[in-house]
């Protein structure tokens, strides 16, 4: 008698579709894998999302996020390399998104180190603040200008003197 589960060759491809779809930043595959009939576990979702958050694609991330993986089910060196490397754009989205920060600070470490990481928490927190509030300024003041496109092509000096 075996004592493990028999393996299930549909999750095992769906793991690693996922795994490569990630990687490689593959929306397409990810959509297909995302709304087909199998709906991946909770853990896959999770290990694509931590995946993401590694390699920087925030939009990714957030993509993952938008199709149901949950946050608060990040492993610890996946939020404490956020807080730790101050990647504001995943901090602001996994902010945004209600993780608990405090539930990843260092307990069984020192506490200095304890107190280092919610001090960088509290730091990012209010950058993100003055962010927004930097936004709501800028909206206020100048209602009737837009923030020009990044990559639209740069004014001529002429037009930006009004002539």
């Amino acid at each position: 008698m075996s004592w493990f589960l028999p393996k299930n060759e549909k999750l095992d491809e769906i793991k690693a579709a996922l795994k490569q779809a990630t990687t490689s930043g593959d929306y397409a595959c990810l959509d297909a894998l995302l709304t087909g009939e199998c709906e991946p576990p909770q853990k896959y979702l999770v290990d694509a999302l931590e995946r993401a958050i590694n390699n920087d694609q925030t939009k990714l991330a957030a993509y993952l996020i938008g199709k149901g993986a949950l946050v608060n089910q990040l492993g610890e060196s996946c939020v404490r390399r956020v807080v730790h490397t101050e990647n504001k754009a995943i901090f602001r989205l996994l902010l945004e998104n209600d993780i608990d920060f405090t539930k990843y600070a260092p307990e069984s470490d020192s506490e200095a180190r304890r107190t280092l990481y919610l001090t960088r928490v509290k730091y990012l927190r209010s950058d993100v603040a003055c962010e927004d509030l930097r936004h709501e300024l800028s909206a206020l003041t100048n209602p009737s200008q837009t923030t020009p496109s990044p990559l639209a092509p740069p004014r001529k000096k002429a037009d930006r003197l009004g002539f």
